[in-house]
């Protein structure tokens, strides 16, 4: 049997969770032979996604590039609709920001 304990951190303001997490687990790393740390909730979620966000955001732009070129009829339209998107995302925000 084993004993465990419950931790609540929260990072300070301005701090990533992920930033948070990797000093929880550097200070984890003092503790006695024989303890672990496990993470549960969102945290644990954060853990397990990892580097799957990249794969899932170059999937959205290969199925996008493919459904323009499909309805297009044409390799380089897509990449030209494409290279507009983030100049007209930076404009938005830009626009709302002042």
């Amino acid at each position: 049997m084993s004993a465990s304990t419950l931790i609540s951190a929260y990072p300070m303001p301005g701090i990533s969770s992920g930033t948070g997490m990797a000093a929880m687990e550097k200070a984890a790393e003092s503790l006695p032979e024989g303890f672990k740390v496990e993470w549960s909730g969102m945290s644990y979620q954060e853990k397990q996604t990892g580097a799957t966000i990249m794969v899932v955001f170059v999937l959205a732009l290969i199925f996008g590039f493919l459904t323009l070129a499909a309805q297009y009829e044409s390799w380089s339209a897509p990449l030209i609709i494409m290279m507009a998107v983030p100049l007209g995302v930076s404009g938005a925000i830009a626009a709302v920001s002042c």
